[in-house]
């Protein structure tokens, strides 16, 4: 019953321009990762500092085990699978320059590249946090990777208990 009401309360999250929307997507063949907040951005530091030294060099292992570092750039919630000659045109802008990219190229003409992505920008445009802020943007990438993850497992049991 409550993994039913989560599914019911995600669909009423979108109006119907939306749904529409997210019906007519067609994934693309020969995808590429998206960074959102990229690797090398333009004019800025990179997002995480942590697992690199001053020369922007790896650092390695974290946590003092033998695992390599996982850098905040690579992970979940700020990837996306899209087309190589998007991901080309784009590649090193901030999330905030990529967000107006795509609402003037793509969502404005009732098109999404990326399903994960739309979900990405409409988080950061319902929040009051700036996208090109490293420190937030890792809260919303945080929060993004939360709820992939929520929507995930949720279809994984609907699916489940259809089968049985």
């Amino acid at each position: 019953q409550d993994e039913n009401n989560k599914t019911k309360d995600v669909q009423e999250k979108y109006t119907q321009q939306e749904k529409r929307l997210i019906r007519n997507y067609t994934m693309v063949a020969g995808g590429s990762i998206e960074h959102f907040y990229p690797q090398n951005p333009k004019n800025e530091k990179r997002l995480d500092q942590q697992s690199t030294d001053e020369n922007g060099k790896e650092r390695g292992t974290e946590n003092n085990n033998e695992k390599p570092a996982i850098r905040t750039v690579d992970r979940f919630g700020n990837l996306f699978l899209i087309s190589r000659n998007q991901n080309s045109k784009i590649g090193n802008d901030l999330p905030g320059a990529k967000i107006d990219h795509y609402h003037k190229r793509d969502i404005d003409n009732q098109k999404i590249v990326s399903l994960k992505l739309y979900r990405m920008i409409k988080l950061i445009n319902s929040k009051q946090k700036d996208p090109n802020n490293r420190k937030q943007y890792i809260e919303l990438m945080n929060e993004h990777k939360d709820a992939m993850i929520e929507l995930f497992v949720s279809a994984s049991k609907k699916e489940e208990s259809t089968a049985k």
